[in-house]
């Protein structure tokens, strides 16, 4: 079963940065591509709700692009999770990419 969103904070994430998250074709179940989660950073409280806001920030080839959108990511020790995410820069042949938490 999959964790709900609402209730995940930094720390569900943190034991396993470092290490790639398959992006799931999700007709075909197959996988398409794979990020790797690179970072778990806090950011302010602005709202209430989220006891910790916090971003992910995930790093990946520049080919194939991931444009903006949702998308099933599925790791061995998190399980599969919907994430939004979006693209936010690219140098060196890398693509970064962040989900915010919020």
């Amino acid at each position: 079963m999959s964790p709900s969103l609402a209730d995940l904070g930094p720390s569900f994430f943190e034991p396993v940065v470092g290490t790639r998250l398959e992006l799931v074709d999700e007709p075909s179940g197959l996988v398409a591509s794979a990020l790797e989660l690179k970072s778990v950073d806090p950011l302010p409280s602005t709202v209430q709700g989220r006891e910790q806001p916090f971003s992910i920030l995930l790093e990946g080839d520049c080919d194939p692009r991931i444009p903006q959108g949702t998308y099933l990511f599925r790791h061995p020790a998190l399980g599969d999770l919907p994430l939004f995410i979006v693209p936010i820069r690219e140098r060196n042949g890398v693509r970064q990419y962040e989900a915010i938490f919020n």
